[in-house]
């Protein structure tokens, strides 16, 4: 089993700040996904795309070609997540009839400029591919070829179009409690996705703020 993890250049520090929740809870190894990295290992060769929010807006699809034959399950976040509990009991919900498994979610959106001044676009499936745990011998993936993470429209990948829908399982939606859509909780979830933006990008309205600033902390105090 392996992590990956989106890396934006222009956010250094959520990224670490991610990684520090991870460290402090689970022991399964994660590693960046850096555009420039799979630029320069040829797995990636796509022109800029001027509607990506993030520089791992579609390196995230790469996923299969960043392991080895030993390892049959990973897990992909965007940069911007937390993570309160360990994720080994992300990883026990893993089904081998599925290809991948999501948290479905169905939210329309509200904002239409993100706070790093990004447009705010909405489509089906939206947020679906933020984690994503991925099984790697579903002969379904099998389909996703080099070329069609280069090639293949953004909303092709985003939506799974390779897949079937039967294909394509479900997570527990704590695991992907999205800020400024889903209501607080008295218990934090289990992952906490900051969607419209993180201290770091001046976002200082964010819920469970005691919560990240304490994993930003200790990333700063390592």
């Amino acid at each position: 089993m392996k992590i990956f993890i989106g890396w934006d250049s222009r956010e250094p520090g959520t990224y670490a700040t991610c990684v520090e929740s991870i460290r402090k809870t689970s022991s399964i190894p994660y590693a960046p996904i850096k555009q420039q990295e799979m630029r320069n290992r040829n797995l990636y060769w796509r022109e800029p795309d001027t509607k990506a929010a993030t520089e791992f807006s579609l390196t995230r699809f790469l996923v299969p070609w960043l392991v080895d034959e030993t390892t049959n399950w990973a897990l992909f976040c965007d940069g911007d997540f937390i993570f309160t509990r360990d994720l080994q009991e992300l990883f026990d919900q893993r089904d081998p009839t599925k290809a991948v498994q999501v948290v479905k979610h169905d939210h329309t959106v509200k904002e239409s400029v993100k706070m790093d001044g990004q447009l705010q676009y909405m489509y089906p499936r939206k947020w679906w591919s933020a984690l994503v745990l991925w099984n790697l011998n579903h002969p379904g993936n099998a389909r996703l070829t080099l070329k069609d993470v280069n090639t293949q429209p953004p909303s092709y990948l985003h939506r799974f179009s390779w897949l079937k829908d039967n294909e394509i399982g479900s997570l527990s939606p704590e695991w992907h409690w999205l800020d400024g859509y889903d209501e607080p909780t008295v218990i934090y979830p289990s992952g906490i996705h900051y969607t419209l933006g993180t201290p770091e990008l001046g976002n200082e309205d964010i819920q469970y703020k005691s919560l990240w600033e304490s994993f930003s902390y200790a990333r700063n105090n390592v």
